[in-house]
């Protein structure tokens, strides 16, 4: 049984790439009507100038796979998923672990194997959708083999129902990874696998950093505000925070040398500021305490110490 595939998706707008995502250019977009596999649209994400053209060209330019790689809390899936929301795509996530296998993308029977339901690559070929693997290099290799003929752009026979069914023409398919594929290189991450390297040539692949300073500046000062929508931490102490935060990245990333196995990323400087801000009534130094539940008290004690020394420097005695 071969399935046909809703190929006209209601538009609901066209914009222009300006519009959507900042800058100049002037190209017009279709927007789709989307529904709740839609991501929610986050106002004060930024589509970084230097990715927007490789998504945008992933997404509209000649059918392929994209595989985006980076260091923990970058946010490899948050540029997917704030990319579909603006254009009113639909995202079908798997979060991918070691145990998973092939039925877990395209579906299972339940109910005593009276009711299939459909999986997340499945449903994402049927309507337009991007399937997105998240945390892809978790997989082992021997489960990604199936997905071979999917990235061809060929139709998926699914042994379950027998169904085959063809690829919508807006069906893209992302992997997200924190390493490049070849492995743990750098002893980060203990359960990343090395990829068959047929699998990596199906994929463009895409790197993301760490924001820039300035660009992190503006999304905690546009995330954490006060009820007059400014700011609630001063700029000053908020670039601290950010070089705290790159000197830890930097410890981080070096960590055969340094010793450093955990991160500040964008999410735990958001979880500092918060809680610096909400310390701010009850204590003298809310910063470093706040810092404490944010990050510190996941380090052991050399590490913690490290950390400790970065602050101060920063800050000296004003914590």
């Amino acid at each position: 049984m071969q399935t046909q595939n809703m190929n006209h998706l209601n538009v609901r707008e066209r914009k222009t790439v300006a519009e959507l995502f900042g800058g100049t250019v002037p190209h017009e977009v279709d927007v789709l009507e989307g529904s709740h596999h839609v991501p929610s649209l986050s106002e004060t994400y930024k589509i970084r100038e230097d990715l927007r053209g490789a998504m945008l060209y992933w997404l509209f330019g000649p059918k392929d796979n994209l595989y985006i790689h980076g260091p923990t809390g970058a946010g490899k899936s948050s540029l997917v998923e704030q990319t579909a929301a603006r254009l009113g795509r639909e995202v079908f996530k798997v979060s991918c672990h070691e145990r998973m296998e092939f039925m877990d993308f395209t579906g299972l029977y339940i109910k005593g194997g009276h009711e299939f339901v459909e999986g997340p690559l499945v449903q994402a070929m049927k309507r337009g959708g991007l399937v997105l693997f998240d945390e892809m290099d978790q997989l082992p290799p021997s489960t990604l083999i199936g997905l071979n003929g999917v990235l061809d752009g060929k139709p998926l026979l699914v042994p379950e129902t027998g169904e085959l069914i063809e690829p919508h023409p807006l069906f893209r398919v992302v992997g997200t990874g924190n390493s490049a594929g070849s492995g743990d290189i750098s002893r980060n991450y203990k359960s990343v696998k090395a990829q068959n390297v047929a699998l990596l040539d199906r994929f463009t692949s895409l790197t993301v950093g760490y924001l820039e300073p300035e660009d992190e500046l503006q999304v905690l000062q546009a995330t954490i505000v006060q009820k007059d929508g400014t700011p609630a931490l001063d700029a000053e102490i908020t670039r601290a925070m950010i070089r705290v935060a790159n000197d830890v990245r930097d410890l981080f990333l070096n960590s055969r040398q340094t010793g450093m196995n955990h991160t500040i990323t964008t999410r735990t400087l958001l979880r500092w500021a918060q809680r610096a801000v909400a310390f701010a009534a009850v204590s003298k130094f809310p910063v470093m305490e706040a810092l404490a539940p944010a990050f510190l008290n996941r380090l052991d004690g050399d590490q913690a110490e490290s950390v400790k020394g970065i602050c101060m420097r920063e800050f000296g005695r004003n914590l």
